[in-house]
C-alpha cells in the first residue's frame, strides 16, 4: 500500500504584495529572479479562484523564474469592479494586460488554468509584444 506523502500547502506571507492597477487594489505573489513567468488562476468574477490554486507550483517556479501569480477582479483579495457594466472580460483582459506592463515590466512567460488560459490565450492575441511562452 502506497500512501501519499505529506505536502504543504502554504504561500510565504512576505511574498505577498498589492499594487494599484487600473484603479483595483490588486493583491499578487511575486518570487525568484530570471525572466518573468505571470500565472492567471481560473474562474470567474466572484468565484473562489485565486492565486493560492498555485500555491504548490510557485516555490519550484520560483527556483528557475521570477514568477508572479495574480489575483484577477473580484477574486482573492483583488476589488472587484467599481459598477455592473465593468463584470466584463473585455475589463478583466484590460487589467491583466496592465498588469503584466505594470509588475512584470514588459514581455513575460505566462500561464493559465481554466478561464486563465482563456485569458492568456486573449492576451496573446490583442498584445503579442507581451507574451513570451504561453501555457493553457
Amino acid at each position: 500500500m502506497v500512501l501519499a506523502a505529506h505536502v504543504l500547502d502554504s504561500l510565504d506571507a512576505s511574498k505577498l504584495k498589492f499594487v494599484t492597477v487600473n484603479g483595483y487594489r490588486t493583491r499578487y505573489y511575486e518570487a525568484g529572479n530570471g525572466e518573468p513567468f505571470v500565472l492567471f488562476h481560473g474562474g470567474h468574477y466572484a468565484s473562489l479562484y485565486s492565486l493560492d490554486s498555485w500555491s504548490l507550483a510557485l516555490p519550484p517556479l520560483a527556483e528557475r523564474f521570477r514568477v508572479i501569480a495574480v489575483d484577477k477582479p473580484a477574486q482573492g483579495y483583488t476589488d472587484n469592479p467599481p459598477t455592473a457594466d465593468k463584470y466584463t472580460f473585455e475589463e478583466l483582459l484590460a487589467h491583466s494586460i496592465a498588469f503584466i506592463e505594470s509588475v512584470a515590466g514588459g514581455p513575460a512567460h505566462l500561464a493559465g488554468h481554466s478561464r486563465g488560459g482563456l485569458l492568456i490565450a486573449a492576451i496573446a492575441l490583442a498584445r503579442p509584444d507581451l507574451g513570451g511562452r504561453s501555457s493553457l
